[in-house]
This record gives C-alpha cells, sequence and structure tokens, in this order.
C-alpha cells in the first residue's frame, strides 16, 4: 500500500471528499510524516493497521462513550491468548494498552503516541474507521470483561 494516497483519495467520510476536499487525506498524511520524521515506521505501522480494516470504533449508544479496538494480525497473536478482546488493543483519549504505549507512560510525561493512537487519529482524518453503535449495557459489559481479562493476564504473568 502507498503511504500517501493520490489526490482525492482517503479525503474523510465516505473516501469522496465532497466539496473542495481533493487532496485532504495525501495533505494530511504529508503533514503528520513531516512531524514524525524521526520515525516513519510510526507512521507506516498505523496505516497499515487501517489499511488491513483493523480499527473500530465502539460507541455507547446513550452515553456516547467510545473504545477505539485496534486487532493485530493474526500472525502477530500469542497463542495463550485465546479471545478477540484480549488479543485486541483498546484506545480511549489519550491512551493505549498497548506494552509500548505503558513502558513509555513510566518513562515520560509527554504526550504519548503509539502506532494504534496514531491510527485512530489517522483514521478518524481519512475516515476509515469502521464504527459501531451498541448498548450502553452491552459497552459496559465488554469493558468489564477486557478488565477482568488484563487482570487475568497481569496476575499470570502474559
Amino acid at each position: 500500500a502507498a503511504l500517501f494516497p493520490a489526490d482525492g483519495e482517503g479525503d474523510g467520510e465516505g473516501g469522496g471528499g465532497g466539496k473542495g476536499g481533493k487532496g485532504k487525506g495525501a495533505a494530511f498524511l504529508r503533514a503528520v510524516n513531516f512531524l514524525l520524521h524521526d520515525d516513519r515506521g510510526l507512521l507506516e505501522d498505523a496505516l497499515a493497521l487501517l489499511e488491513r480494516g483493523r480499527v473500530r470504533e465502539l460507541t455507547a449508544a446513550r452515553s456516547r462513550r467510545v473504545v477505539h479496538v485496534v486487532v493485530p494480525p493474526a500472525a502477530a497473536v500469542p497463542a495463550a491468548m485465546s479471545s478477540a478482546a484480549a488479543r485486541a488493543e483498546h484506545c480511549f483519549e489519550g491512551y493505549c494498552s498497548c506494552a509500548e504505549f505503558l513502558a513509555g507512560a513510566r518513562e515520560s510525561f509527554r504526550p504519548l503516541l503509539c502506532r494504534h493512537l496514531l491510527a485512530v487519529k489517522c483514521g478518524h482524518a481519512l475516515g476509515k474507521i469502521e464504527r459501531e453503535e451498541v448498548p450502553d449495557a452491552s459497552f459496559s459489559g465488554y469493558l468489564a470483561d477486557l478488565a477482568g481479562m488484563r487482570a487475568h493476564d497481569a496476575h499470570d504473568g502474559v
């Protein structure tokens, strides 16, 4: 996949770009690439997640709470992790559950950006995030199950 879409591609919701939208996606990616010049691999990894359709947004219908679910490629999943929720990374505003983000958070007071958070941000800008609205009870249950799995994994050293 190309790092930068051709002008007119990836221009936001629906990909059509609308009035005056031509080239916005490519311009956005050029700007992000410029800002991340020291870590171009981060952008490439984030875009690879988007290209493979690995980024989903779950929104609670009534409360409008949001979690982004970023599913890794199958080859990157340890065999010990059986459920899809346990394999995925979960992003909230300014937070990701991945090991890289958590390790960086221990070492820095600066805002952090991992490939998952960057994929979410780029996905919103490019209109490439699959969105799903779920009942609040389902949303809460999903997060509770996730918290239970993470606690179990931490206890077992996974």
